[in-house]
């Protein structure tokens, strides 16, 4: 499922997987996949989702920020509480910085 949703935005699971073998200098197995947690999983789809509502053609980190932002009781969600940042603040900020309309 993962694997379609990324090639319907034009990522390639395996190209990804390739790079990050290639960064890491590990290798992965032909045909064995990367575990993602269920809530891996969810963050990349509502990166998707915050991609598709700003009318972007690419996903990048910021949607995938976004995505994880979503997840309010997940671990970086708390981490950045621990810090005293609030995820509406980061998400003013990064519409900010890509010169963009908050939410």
């Amino acid at each position: 499922m993962l694997s379609e949703a990324l090639s319907s935005i034009g990522i390639s699971l395996e190209e990804v997987r390739t790079e990050a073998g290639d960064a890491f200098e590990m290798r992965i197995p032909e045909g064995r996949r990367i575990p993602f947690s269920p809530r891996a999983k969810k963050a990349l789809v509502e990166a998707r989702k915050e991609m598709r509502r700003l009318g972007d053609n690419c996903l990048g980190t910021e949607h995938v920020l976004l995505g994880i932002l979503d997840n309010e009781d997940g671990a970086a969600v708390r981490m950045l509480a621990r810090m005293g940042v609030a995820p509406e603040t980061l998400e003013e900020r990064l519409f900010e910085v890509c010169g963009r309309a908050a939410g």
